[in-house]
């Protein structure tokens, strides 16, 4: 059921997406700005700011006013690494009713970089399989993929990484891909099962330092979750923060923002991201031109809102941050 939501809350998106398509006229500016400041909480919590302030933060610094700029330039977890990453064909999931073989990897794709795969469905029923959540040197990685196999048939498909994410993290190589699949069986919902967290090593694996851009303004870090805004971008569909969270708990954990306003007018602020125990992840917390149009918003000056984790198997919920300010 808790997989229908999302799925039903993913094509209103695109909806609202389409929709605003049609009457979007403005260009794309994706360079990323950094916010003039950022404060979180109240009078109890000033210490905790201060601490914040005063931690080590690449490429920051504090001025008189006690407001912190950030500086973000892009960094390359893999300056001086030009040959592409291989895998070795093998089986990486087999049971009773489904065998996967990972082919091989394409750095090259047109729309991202491809793990080429063949589902061969050994039920007597045709099959759905898709992807419950991946992730690459242990950030997570939006995916396209959905491979429908007909009973007792194979089929060669590709899965594909999202470029964007893979830009925003610094991430070129792949040493580790990990992947939990989504498996169906016919149309009954019921039946639906994950697999168990599937750990692919490339070439580039052995030796490989993994490296974490977690620099700009962190506005919760408490109970092993992590959150950081790193800056603001424009998109097609309007102006979008980046976010970095990392998540340390034992628990998958669903993070998103509430009480969102913009220049002091309630916005939706759009943020989804599942981070799995243990992963890092870099989202953006969306806006809308149209609906900042509606509101006579030209130009951001203050946004704030507040950031919540729930835990996505039990629902209950992890952590809520104290109201955060930004300012540009």
């Amino acid at each position: 059921m808790k997989r229908f939501e999302k799925i039903v809350a993913g094509i209103l998106v695109v909806m609202m997406l389409c929709t605003m398509l049609a009457g979007c006229g403005s260009t794309t500016d994706t360079k990323l700005k950094a916010p003039a400041s950022v404060t979180t909480g109240v009078s109890e919590n000033a210490d905790k700011a201060e601490n914040t302030e005063n931690s080590e933060t690449p490429d920051a610094e504090t001025d008189d006013s006690n407001k912190v700029v950030v500086t973000l330039p892009q960094k390359d977890n893999d300056k001086g690494k030009d040959k592409a990453p291989t895998i070795e064909e093998a089986v990486i999931f087999d049971d009773d009713n489904l065998k996967i073989t990972a082919k091989s990897l394409n750095m090259k794709g047109s729309v991202g970089p491809e793990l080429k795969v063949m589902v061969e469905n050994k039920s007597d029923e045709n099959t759905i399989v898709q992807i419950e959540y991946a992730a690459v040197n242990d950030y997570m990685i939006d995916t396209m993929f959905a491979c429908d196999v007909a009973a007792g048939k194979k089929a060669n498909s590709e899965i594909v990484f999202d470029k964007d994410i893979l830009d925003a993290a610094g991430i070129k190589t792949f040493a580790d891909i990990d992947i939990c699949f989504y498996v169906r069986p016919g149309d009954d919902w019921d039946a639906a099962y994950c697999s168990d967290l599937i750990k692919i090593s490339t070439s580039a694996a052995e030796g490989y330092e993994y490296k974490f851009d977690d620099s700009g303004e962190c506005v919760y870090d408490e109970d092993d979750v992590k959150v950081v805004i790193k800056g603001i971008s424009n998109k097609e569909f309007g102006p979008a923060i980046v976010v970095y969270m990392y998540n340390g708990t034992d628990k998958n954990i669903c993070v998103d923002v509430d009480s969102v306003s913009v220049n002091g007018f309630m916005i939706d602020g759009l943020l989804s991201t599942d981070v799995m125990a243990g992963y890092h992840a870099i989202d953006e917390i969306s806006f809308f031109s149209s609906e900042l149009a509606n509101n006579d918003i030209s130009k951001i000056e203050e946004i704030e809102l507040r950031f919540c984790g729930y835990d996505i198997d039990s629902w209950d919920d992890v952590f809520e941050s104290e109201i955060v300010n930004i300012k540009f």
